[in-house]
Formats: structure tokens, C-alpha cells, sequence
């Protein structure tokens, strides 16, 4: 399987998993994370879903096997809830390649790229990722509604996080219908 191809594979999967939870966010109190929760983590067992429309800004590790047996993805997941932002940055080893992956959503839209894709990343509105999320079935352990381990703490939400890189053209998904 070339690079092009694998990196497509890990994104998509990532795209179910986080995608379907872009939705509009609850509302919060006014003003920003507090300085006392910025620095307190907890280990939650939550789904992304849950995080991101939970209101709350977090900074979050996780662990997970959402590809295949033995392929193991580890990374972070930044929540702005309050904007009903998120990103996250994956890795994952498959066959001895380390690749790297991304992802930027909102309310409206989620990009993907991956180190692999060279210049080139993938748009999708939301609601056609909650489509495919239902066409695919994944109200298993393996869809938007799995709970995951992750270690969280409080984030101040730096808008320059979720900024697309300026390098990378990205490919409508919805238009090549």
C-alpha cells in the first residue's frame, strides 16, 4: 500500500471517530479557561462528541487502536468547546512508517492531511460526515460514539491551533460528488 493510500486510510477512520461531533457547542460561561483548571488533569472516559459539546476548552492525550489490530494510535485533541473548535494530531507506526495525521474541524467543516499526503488534504462538511457515520454503521465501540481513555487538562483555546496550514491544498470531498 503506497503512502498516498495509507495516509487516506488513517485520516478516514480518524474523520469517523472525531467528525460527527462537530455540531454547535453548549453554551459556556463568558471568558476563558481559569488559571487554577488549566493545570489540573484528570483522566476521562468520554467520546470526542461529549468533549466537544461539553462547553469546556481541554488539552487531551489518548492512546487507542481504532485501525486494525497492532496498529496503535497515540496523540492530542484540543477542544475549543466554547467555539465548537477541535484538532487533533495523531501518529500512528504501521508496517514500520511513522505517519502523521491531522485534523481541524468546526461546525461546519473538517480538514485532514497527513505528512504521507505530501501538499494535498481533504474537506468534508459535517453533515456528510454524519451521514458516512451512519451509512457505516458505527454505533459500536469503533464510531463517534466510543468511549475513549483520554487524559485531559484545561487549555486557554489559542486560535492559531486550529489554523489550516498555507501549504496544503485541500480537496472538497463534498464536490467530487
Amino acid at each position: 500500500m503506497n503512502a498516498k493510500k495509507l495516509s487516506l486510510v488513517l485520516m478516514l477512520p480518524a474523520l469517523l471517530i472525531l467528525g460527527a461531533g462537530c455540531g454547535p457547542a453548549a453554551p459556556a460561561a463568558p471568558g476563558s479557561t481559569p488559571a487554577a483548571a488549566v493545570n489540573q488533569e484528570e483522566n476521562l472516559n468520554s467520546t470526542p462528541i461529549e468533549m466537544l459539546s461539553s462547553g469546556k476548552s481541554l488539552e487531551c492525550t489518548f492512546t487507542s487502536e481504532p485501525i486494525q489490530k497492532g496498529v496503535q494510535m497515540i496523540g492530542t485533541y484540543f477542544v475549543d468547546g466554547r467555539q465548537g473548535k477541535f484538532r487533533m494530531d495523531a501518529q500512528a507506526n504501521v508496517g514500520g512508517t511513522n505517519l502523521k495525521t491531522y485534523l481541524v474541524g468546526d461546525k461546519e467543516s473538517i480538514y485532514s492531511w497527513s505528512d504521507a499526503s505530501g501538499k494535498t488534504g481533504f474537506k468534508m462538511a459535517v453533515d456528510t460526515t454524519a451521514k458516512a457515520d451512519k451509512t457505516a454503521g458505527t454505533q459500536d465501540t469503533s464510531g463517534v460514539d466510543a468511549k475513549m481513555d483520554f487524559k485531559c487538562k484545561g487549555w486557554t483555546p489559542d486560535d492559531a491551533k486550529f489554523a489550516l496550514p498555507a501549504d496544503v491544498k485541500f480537496m472538497d470531498l463534498d464536490a467530487t460528488k
